[in-house]
């Protein structure tokens, strides 16, 4: 319908500002005030991934991002927000927080990295961040995804490369008792 021609045209509009070298922004702005509503801001968007899925991976926000400086997307957002009532438009997703077993896992490595050893850090992590055994098993998965180099990923065998025969007794107690 007249709704989905209108915003292939304008993400053809946006797509023709963006391409090449230099970047028009006043076109930008004007496509961008032509977006009246959530609706048709979401339906630029999906013309533009079909049509350009090779610029930002179809990406309109990203795309826009990438194209203008700091001071132009604000302006840009601001248009937004006036004319479709989309406040947040441009704004990058926010990133995704890390699982507790990949957080425990980065510790430990942390704690074992360069040179010398921080055993405290490694008795806190398994005291503090790994309640079960469940949990320790998704820390070594963590830490073999992260780590495939160290030990081939084993965890364990890292801490018995790192720790001195009566840490390791300590470790392997703490986590016995979970």
């Amino acid at each position: 319908g007249d709704a989905a021609t209108a915003a292939g045209r304008t993400a053809e509009a946006l797509y023709a500002a963006m391409k090449g070298w230099g970047t028009d922004e006043a076109a930008i702005y004007a496509a961008l005030e032509a977006v009246a509503s959530p609706a048709a801001w979401t339906a630029v968007q999906e013309a533009f991934q079909t049509r350009y899925p090779g610029c930002c991976g179809g990406d309109l926000p990203a795309a826009l991002r990438d194209e203008l400086s700091g001071a132009e997307v604000t302006r840009c957002t601001q248009i937004l927000a006036a004319a479709a009532g989309v406040p947040s438009a441009l704004a990058p997703p926010a990133p995704a927080r890390p699982s507790p077993a990949a957080s425990a896992a980065a510790l430990l490595y942390d704690a074992m990295k360069g040179y010398g050893t921080d055993e405290d850090a490694i008795f806190t992590c398994l005291e503090k961040d790994v309640a079960t055994q469940e949990e320790w098993e998704a820390v070594k998965a963590a830490f073999a995804a992260a780590h495939p180099g160290i030990e081939n990923g084993d965890l364990a065998a890292a801490l018995r490369d790192e720790l001195s025969p009566a840490e390791l007794k300590r470790a392997r107690a703490i986590l016995q008792g979970k």
